[in-house]
C-alpha cells in the first residue's frame, strides 16, 4: 500500500532524476543511494543534510529508512534477474559487504519495513510512448496527474 502522494522517498539510484524533475519533485528525496550525486538539487540536499545518505541499492541502510519514516523506495531494473554473465561480473565488483538478494527478497524486506517498493522500469520500454505510460504513473505518485497528462499529450503528438 502506498500512500498518496508520497511525502518521504528513497531513491536508490539516478535513474529515474529526469522524471522526477518533470514533477519538480526532487524535495521528496530525503534519502538517496549515492554519497554524491551529479544533480545538483540532490548534490545541495546531501551536502546540507536535507538528504540523506542510505545506503546503496545494494547495501541499504533500513534502520535510516525507518528513522527518516521512507514512504516509499524506487530503483531502477538493477534488482531484477540477470544474465549468468552480468551477474559474475556484478558479483566480482561488488564490495565484500554488498546483499546478494533478489528483487523478491529485496521487496519482502522492504514490506517488513512497512515502505512500499517500486521498479523503475520505464528504461526497458520499447518506445516513447511506452516510456510516457510511467509519467502516469509518477503523477499519480506525486500528485500532479495534470503535469503527467500534459507531457504524455506532448509526446503522443510528437511520436504520433
Amino acid at each position: 500500500i502506498v500512500t498518496l502522494p508520497a511525502k518521504s522517498i528513497y531513491l536508490m539510484d539516478e535513474t529515474p532524476v529526469d522524471t522526477f524533475e518533470i514533477f519538480e519533485a526532487l524535495n521528496l528525496v530525503k534519502v538517496f543511494g549515492a554519497e554524491t550525486s551529479e544533480n545538483e538539487i540532490l548534490s545541495k540536499g546531501l551536502a546540507d543534510g536535507s538528504v540523506l545518505y542510505g545506503g546503496s541499492w545494494d547495501k541499504p541502510e533500513y534502520k535510516k529508512l525507518v528513522q527518516n519514516k521512507t514512504g516509499l523506495a524506487i530503483t531502477s531494473g538493477k534488482l531484477l534477474p540477470l544474465s549468468g554473465e552480468t551477474l559474475t561480473e556484478r558479483k566480482q565488483t561488488a564490495p565484500a559487504d554488498a546483499e546478494s538478494l533478489t528483487a523478491v527478497e529485496y521487496r519482502d524486506r522492504f514490506a517488513v519495513l512497512d515502505i512500499p517498493m517500486l521498479i523503475d522500469r520505464s528504461a526497458d520500454e520499447a518506445d516513447a510512448l511506452a516510456q510516457a505510460d510511467w509519467l502516469r504513473l509518477y503523477g499519480i505518485l506525486f500528485g500532479d496527474e495534470t503535469t503527467a497528462e500534459r507531457m504524455i499529450r506532448e509526446i503522443t503528438s510528437r511520436e504520433g
